[in-house]
């Protein structure tokens, strides 16, 4: 069974508003083609007493002298008239004076009371309690237009059938690419992206929420990689919560991503990657013992990330400032010096690319003559191994491209050629 908004297939079964005056020769789901018959209908009723509908329709359950007071309860106002006939609506089992009722379904939207619903596509609907008629001979031809513009309502707004597989497919192989490049087999949000995907019935509001979830648990994902490598056990721990509220809010039902929701999400998602910056940077000077150095500037941004409310434009901007002072005193590179202060060590070294190193928790040194390692000692720092052996780096060390650019120790002539631009030359 299709879910409640998808289209429906038209009947196709012959119409079956027959009597012995009028015949439609139409289908089931298509306008009538014979007008209402307004003769009395000739059926006597099970009380005895002669029906109070139309030939052609379903006779009222009610009788004129049995159930008088219900019969003639005025409503329109000719529902006590001698010679009045009423029609029994399924949906809701209300009698309704024909004439009156037949008036009321040829009623325009512009001539409706309330003003609300003059644009308002759907069902005409019972005058007295409101349900909307669904079943309905002597009406049918009405109610097959409204059922008409409302499948044309349901087309626009899942979409196209054919833009909606293409979508579809394109979504599906890019969780597949994700799921490689991103290792994201074991997020359990993720791999019920794909689970959603394989649903049939699927809308275009149904693919933009789903692309929209993928995409963000992505980005997600490039965060929890970060706060896995280079991040305090504490701090980790801290953001990981963040990550389960933000997933949380993801995840929830109400979620269609929305202007707003989308805005909220950017907004809290920029929070996040800001705040897994500075914790990775708090670790790394954790390393290098240059915590008490850059405290105030932590502290100021930690503030303002982990402060409850709405992450806002203003707390953006007072984050990026404290982030230019931060590096100031301690640049994204790790080296615990300022660009131009790297730039005169390495001038006054006078010494070809592939000289520096760094020890395993991100100290640099160099190592002079042909540059390669020939003997080990300890790191001033932290007391780590450093250099090694017949030119090999020891364990967890490596070049220090952020000193010079170089990629390739300078141990050789031919390994040292690969640290320059062949237009040098």
């Amino acid at each position: 069974m299709k879910p409640c908004g998808q289209p429906c297939a038209p009947c196709i079964e012959p119409c079956a508003w027959q009597c012995p005056h009028l015949s439609c020769s139409k289908l089931c789901h298509e306008p009538c083609d014979r007008l209402p018959c307004n003769q009395p209908c000739a059926k006597t009723l099970d009380c005895g007493h002669p029906c109070i509908g139309l030939c052609g329709d379903k006779c009222p359950s009610k009788c004129r002298i049995c159930h008088q007071d219900v019969v003639t309860e005025i409503f329109f106002g000719t529902e006590d008239e001698p010679d009045a006939y009423f029609i029994q609506l399924e949906d809701c089992r209300h009698i309704v004076e024909y004439t009156a009722m037949d008036q009321y379904m040829e009623m325009d939207d512009k001539q409706q009371a309330n003003e609300a619903e003059q644009e308002a596509i759907k069902l005409k609907e019972c005058p007295r309690c409101r349900t909307p008629i669904r079943k309905n001979l002597r009406y049918g031809s009405h109610i097959n237009r409204c059922l008409a513009e409302i499948e044309m309502v349901k087309v626009k707004i899942n979409g196209c059938q054919v833009d909606i597989e293409e979508h579809k497919q394109a979504l599906q192989n890019q969780w597949e690419g994700n799921l490689l490049q991103y290792e994201m087999h074991d997020q359990v949000e993720y791999m019920a992206v794909q689970f959603k995907l394989v649903q049939p019935y699927l809308t275009a509001k149904d693919l933009w929420v789903l692309e929209n979830k993928m995409d963000f648990l992505i980005r997600i994902a490039k965060l929890k990689k970060i706060q896995k490598e280079n991040m305090s056990k504490l701090n980790s721990e801290t953001l990981g919560e963040y990550f389960v509220e933000f997933v949380r809010w993801l995840n929830n039902r109400r979620q269609q991503f929305s202007d707003q929701q989308a805005f909220d999400l950017q907004r809290e998602l920029q929070r996040l990657t800001f705040l897994t910056e500075l914790n990775s940077r708090c670790h790394k000077a954790d390393i290098r013992k240059l915590t008490d150095k850059i405290n105030s500037e932590i502290q100021t941004i930690r503030v303002v990330l982990e402060r409850i409310g709405p992450f806002t434009e203003q707390d953006q901007d007072r984050v990026k400032e404290a982030i230019e002072e931060l590096d100031s005193k301690l640049p994204p590179s790790g080296l615990g010096i300022s660009e131009e202060e790297r730039k005169m060590i390495v001038s006054a070294m006078k010494i070809a690319p592939g000289h520096w190193y760094k020890c395993p928790n991100g100290h640099v040194y160099v190592i002079t003559e042909c540059g390669g390692a020939m003997e080990t000692r300890r790191c001033p720092d932290c007391a780590a191994t450093i250099g090694g052996g017949n030119h090999a780096l020891a364990r967890g060390n490596q070049v220090a491209s952020e000193m010079d650019g170089a990629q390739h120790p300078a141990w050789s002539e031919a390994n040292n050629l690969l640290n320059f631009d062949q237009l040098d030359f």
